[in-house]
């Protein structure tokens, strides 16, 4: 069965598409400009679910705080699930790997640290962490303008 041309060239459109965005992040970081938490739709849904989104200012040191904690306290983590998705936040690819802290009831949290990285280099994209009841997430705005819209359906998990 032959396909029409156009069936042949819509996937090629929708390249050209999306081709000015990628550029223009790439060539002209100065063009992505900060956003705040109101003009953000996937910080008002983790708002509205009762997350709190930390300022991307405070990210570096979040982070340092995150990563540290889980160094001291190795033995309180258990890895629970890694892998590597597309995130439209970051527009890439993005290495996900998620923590479940042993301390923390059966059923509270599904993973209680998440770590959002570029996956060549394991640099930190964004930060998600289960502490007091309450869910946290941090970004670079390096990499993105807000947090990922990995949105949890669920009130005990953190993507």
């Amino acid at each position: 069965m032959r396909r029409s041309v156009a069936a042949h060239l819509w996937p090629l459109l929708g390249l050209l598409y999306l081709a000015p965005v990628f550029v223009q992040a790439e060539v002209y970081p100065e063009m992505v400009r900060p956003l705040s938490h109101e003009t953000c739709a996937s910080n008002q849904a983790l708002l509205s679910l009762g997350w709190y989104v930390h300022e991307a200012e405070n990210f570096s040191q979040l982070a340092q705080q995150q990563t540290d904690l889980m160094s001291h306290q190795r033995n309180l983590y258990r890895p629970d699930t890694e892998g590597v998705v597309y995130s439209s936040s970051a527009h890439r690819l993005v290495r996900l790997e998620s923590y479940d802290k042993i301390t923390t009831a059966a059923g509270e949290m599904y993973g209680d640290l998440l770590f959002i990285m570029v996956p060549e280099t394991r640099e930190l994209i964004e930060i998600r962490w289960y502490e007091d009841g309450l869910r946290h997430t941090a970004y670079s705005r390096e990499f993105q303008n807000c947090a990922s819209n990995m949105i949890p359906d669920q009130p005990n998990a953190l993507f």
